[in-house]
């Protein structure tokens, strides 16, 4: 049996990791020490975060080796625990939830994929004593499901059971209110997906990620805070000189 100890990188206490791992060394029999590194996209430039830690790791490999014990990389979290990643603005795909919330990085993304393979190229040159990898993608982490519903898998299932199903999105009726944070907003002062699910539908319809959409928008005519047609007219405006569709209703008892 082979034993491996794994720790957390600290970048301000890496010789004080050293000093840790040496006295563990003395008091125990563990030779090699493991460092979990999360290798996930974040920031505004995705490589930021890698060239940050092979340094630091570096230090901590040298520091060991002066006293006889190996280093290694664990590679853990390459498309983010549950919903890590939502908030990045990195030009990647996320996975989309079948209630329309994204989530971690999606795998099927080329460029994300080689993201992936240069991080771990990157720490390799680093030249760690041995590597693993834990990669629990966490793909049911509470939310409401646990498939993935973006453009690029939805294009893969068709591709491969020979369809043609369209994807489309029933989000709140207010993507965000007009406001100085959100100037291309609608004139309402309602519930916003974009706020309060983290769902930003109008970037879906900009880039074509949808093939339809179809609003929530649950007022009449005469509601003062999300009146039925200014509403509508927002999101007309919204899918004009995209491909996606736009379907709106409203209940006879509003109009």
């Amino acid at each position: 049996m082979h034993w491996i100890n794994i720790v957390p990188l600290f970048p301000k206490r890496i010789d004080d990791m050293i000093e840790k791992a040496v006295r563990i060394a003395k008091e125990t029999h563990f030779t090699d020490f493991a460092v979990s590194l999360s290798i996930h996209a974040e920031g505004t430039r995705a490589m930021n975060k890698i060239e940050y830690l092979a340094p630091l790791f570096t230090q901590y490999r040298e520091g060991l080796a002066k006293h006889g014990l190996n280093a290694g990389i664990l590679f853990q979290s390459t498309v983010g625990h549950a919903a890590v990643s939502c908030r990045s603005p990195l030009p990647y795909q996320h996975s989309v939830l079948n209630n329309g919330n994204e989530t971690r990085w999606c795998m099927l993304d080329p460029d994300y994929r080689k993201y992936i393979c240069d991080a771990i190229q990157m720490l390799v040159r680093t030249k760690p004593a041995f590597t693993l990898i834990d990669d629990d993608f966490r793909m049911n982490h509470g939310e409401a499901s646990a498939e993935c519903f973006c453009p690029r898998h939805t294009e893969m299932f068709n591709r491969l059971n020979g369809t043609s199903i369209p994807f489309g999105i029933s989000p709140v009726g207010i993507w965000a209110n007009k406001s100085e944070a959100h100037p291309d907003g609608s004139p309402t002062r309602g519930v916003e997906a974009y706020s309060q699910s983290f769902a930003d539908v109008r970037k879906w319809v900009k880039n074509s990620w949808i093939d339809f959409v179809i609003p929530q928008i649950n007022w009449g005519f005469a509601n003062k805070v999300a009146p039925f047609a200014g509403i509508v007219n927002w999101w007309a405006d919204l899918v004009r000189g995209t491909n996606v569709k736009l379907y709106a209703g409203i209940g006879v008892y509003n109009a």
